[in-house]
């Protein structure tokens, strides 16, 4: 208050003086000033950044500021005015526009207060939006960073997909560069194949020429001896049979099946086994075996058989025999996969066939200058007599081990225990049955209505051709079949089945009572019995062991 009585009043700068006035925080350098004073560069970026943070506030604290600033000047005023009343006399109407100024700064100060809560509460709902953000921003910091480690994972793998596909595109071009050369060498091997089995073929016609040369000079050499011996033989046929057999004169001259009794004959025909015999007539047969030569021997009286030719051209050895007495011509499968065809009046290799791929079990005449021969290579083979072509081939799907004709069919017994007929004009069997064991033999009877056939099992069965029913069952506590090449065979009357066991013993039953009417064995083999031929006159039954023996029961 001034001496001279007057009211001294206090100037209050404006809340945008005292704004204005107030310092404000000068921007600090964001870069470091030096390693020793990282601290204070630190508390300065701090600074700054709350500062940055707060700016959008600074309005309100300086409103807040002013209003405060102004409030305080009022009550210094009033302070002052007060006192000067109480030394002059203020009349009743200033006192009364100073309340209603003061009202007025209560009221500005009222609404200041209610504008800085509003303010506060609208910084902490900023602050609390801020760390959202903050914190989804961090979040999506990290799930970027992982996605950028799946795209390096998956970027890796693209570049290695790539390299293995261009590993894969190059293998693919060298197998194909590959697969083109095995083709063109096995387009080479092939046409040499060919070249090879016409080669082949021509050096086996060159064989069965220097084998026919060879049969042919051996046959110039004894031709004449050899015809006159088979006159003879020829003429003395009926009186053969009375020499060899002491039974009788009515036994002979008596017709029917003879049922043999003793060993009229016994010598060695091949070197080694002799696996398969076939009877030429009433007085020739033929054995074959393991020494890859077919023997032809005759009955001469006094009970002596005499060898009259031999049939040379196999490589290994002979498994099945077969006579043709219209062209008077021998056929024997062999081994060596093939069968051959030999004229017996001239001792000549005819025929080769030559079509099969392993061991020729079996080999039979057909009607129509036809051959079929079964193989282990599971399939059969219609050949032409003529000139040894294959007409037609058949896939039974199992090993062969014997073929039998049948008319113009033929049957076929195998290792999966089945026997097939077949139609040479039909590429599948006709009819199938199945056996006991692996048919090791077929043997169809004259009137072609039955058939006998051994099996594995050491039994036998005769089996009706037309309806393939097994009609009567053969067999003997000591009879054991003796391999997978054994033969059986029917008496020429259909009155007997014999065949040969492995101990030695030939056993022969009744074909309609399945009674075993003998067992042959007294001077006889010593082996295991392989092949068994009944004559075609009824009397007399020739067998073989795996010793080389040929016996001539009578």
């Amino acid at each position: 208050m001034a001496e001279d009585g007057q009211t001294e009043v206090t100037s209050v700068d404006s809340p945008e003086e005292s704004t204005e006035s107030s310092p404000k925080p000068s921007p600090l350098p964001l870069s470091s000033p030096s390693s020793s004073d990282d601290f204070r560069a630190l508390i300065l970026k701090r600074m700054q950044e709350r500062n940055l943070k707060c700016r959008q506030f600074e309005s309100v604290f300086r409103s807040f500021n002013g209003v405060v600033d102004q409030l305080q000047r009022q009550r210094r005023q009033r302070v002052n005015r007060t006192e000067s009343v109480g030394s002059s006399n203020i009349s009743d109407a200033q006192v009364e526009a100073l309340r209603l100024e003061l009202s007025d700064v209560y009221k500005k100060k009222s609404i200041n207060d209610q504008c800085l809560l509003e303010s506060n509460r609208s910084l902490e709902e900023m602050k609390k939006r801020l760390d959202k953000i903050t914190k989804d921003k961090d979040d999506l910091e990290t799930l970027r960073d992982k996605l950028y480690g799946r795209i390096a994972e998956l970027e890796t793998s693209l570049h290695r997909a790539e390299e293995d596909r261009n590993n894969a595109r190059d293998e693919h071009l060298a197998l194909t560069a590959n697969y083109q050369a095995l083709s063109d060498k096995l387009q080479s091997y092939e046409s040499e194949r060919i070249q090879l089995v016409q080669r082949i073929k021509e050096l086996q016609e060159k064989q069965a020429d220097f084998f026919n040369a060879e049969v042919e000079q051996h046959r110039q050499i004894q031709s004449e001896r050899i015809r006159q011996q088979i006159e003879a033989a020829l003429a003395e046929v009926p009186n053969t049979f009375d020499d060899l057999c002491p039974i009788g004169d009515d036994v002979v001259e008596q017709m029917g099946d003879i049922l043999p009794v003793h060993c009229a004959a016994k010598f060695e025909a091949n070197d080694g086994e002799v696996t398969s015999l076939a009877w030429l007539g009433t007085d020739l047969f033929a054995t074959g075996g393991s020494d890859k030569i077919v023997r032809v021997y005759k009955m001469v009286p006094g009970g002596q058989v005499e060898k009259i030719t031999t049939l040379a051209g196999c490589n290994q050895t002979v498994t099945r025999l077969d006579w043709d007495p219209v062209k008077r011509s021998v056929l024997a499968s062999s081994n060596d996969k093939t069968a051959r065809l030999w004229n017996i009046d001239t001792g000549r290799l005819m025929v080769t066939f030559s079509d099969l791929s392993d061991k020729v079990s079996a080999a039979r005449f057909l009607p129509n200058d036809q051959v079929v021969a079964g193989s282990f290579d599971r399939t059969l083979k219609l050949f032409d007599c003529r000139n040894g072509k294959t007409i037609r081939s058949f896939f039974p799907g199992s090993s062969v081990l014997d073929v039998a004709a049948y008319g113009t069919f033929f049957l076929s017994g195998h290792m999966d225990k089945k026997i097939r007929l077949w139609d040479g004009r039909q590429s599948g069997p006709v009819r199938t049955v199945e056996m006991g064991g692996r048919v090791t033999s077929i043997d169809v009877a004259l009137d072609q209505l039955s058939f006998v056939c051994s099996m594995r099992d050491d039994t036998l069965a005769s089996v009706d051709i037309r309806t393939f029913v097994t009609l009567h069952n053969y067999g003997s506590e000591q009879y054991r079949t003796s391999s997978d090449m054994s033969r059986c065979v029917l008496s020429p009357l259909q009155e007997h089945v014999a065949a040969g066991s492995a101990d030695g013993k030939i056993f022969v039953w009744q074909t309609n009572t399945t009674k075993l009417e003998t067992k042959l064995s007294k001077k006889g083999h010593e082996n295991a019995v392989q092949a068994v031929a009944w004559n075609p006159s009824g009397r007399g039954l020739l067998s073989s062991d795996r010793q080389r023996t040929v016996c001539l029961w009578l």
